[in-house]
């Protein structure tokens, strides 16, 4: 009965990485990643571990779940910058740079699920999402208060994302590196090659 099940076990789920990752782009607290990770010079391999990041943390037992949030936690304790519009120390472990990675993951799954799924989900199935990934958020250390525990709340975080966000020359680097990609590589997993 698990919505996020659902949602995340299908082939719909290729669509909202790409989509999440546009979004990641627009925030240009978001657009350092590429500065402090290895997006340009692997975005395949970057799209790929974060997908198998989601399936350890959304689908797999607790104790996969748990040792897999610990080693990115760790990662995201490290990575630090400067965000370019406005010149703020950017730290990856900050609770609200984290709900901007994880809020836009679970509404892209659920905007392609709807798109491109069997059916779209109901208003209630909506709401059960966001209240089956508190549990991700928190392995993520996002309190539990930021997380959306609704549809209408994340409808209300987005609302007041949207005029933070901004197509910045970073941003726009993170597009150009995803767009070139070698997508029709053999090195691409086969949810990937309709993109």
């Amino acid at each position: 009965g698990s919505v996020t099940w659902k949602v995340t076990l299908g082939p719909t789920i290729a669509p909202a990485l790409a989509a999440t990752g546009l979004m990641f782009d627009l925030n240009p607290a978001m657009a350092v990643i590429g500065d402090v990770s290895d997006t340009y010079a692997d975005p395949i391999g970057r799209a790929r571990r974060t997908l198998e990041y989601a399936y350890s943390v959304s689908l797999g037992e607790t104790s996969t779940a748990q040792r897999a949030a610990q080693h990115v936690n760790a990662i995201h304790d490290r990575i630090s910058g400067t965000w370019v519009v406005t010149g703020r120390e950017y730290q990856a472990s900050d609770p609200q740079n984290l709900l901007w990675l994880l809020v836009p993951w679970i509404q892209t799954g659920m905007d392609a699920y709807d798109l491109y799924g069997p059916r779209k989900l109901t208003a209630a199935q909506r709401d059960q999402m966001w209240r089956e990934n508190v549990v991700t958020a928190e392995l993520n250390r996002i309190p539990a208060h930021l997380y959306p525990q609704s549809q209408a709340d994340a409808d209300d975080y987005f609302a007041l994302m949207r005029p933070q966000l901004a197509l910045t020359e970073q941003g726009a680097r993170l597009i150009r590196a995803l767009l070139a990609a070698p997508w029709d590589s053999e090195l691409v997993p086969a949810p990937f090659v309709p993109l």
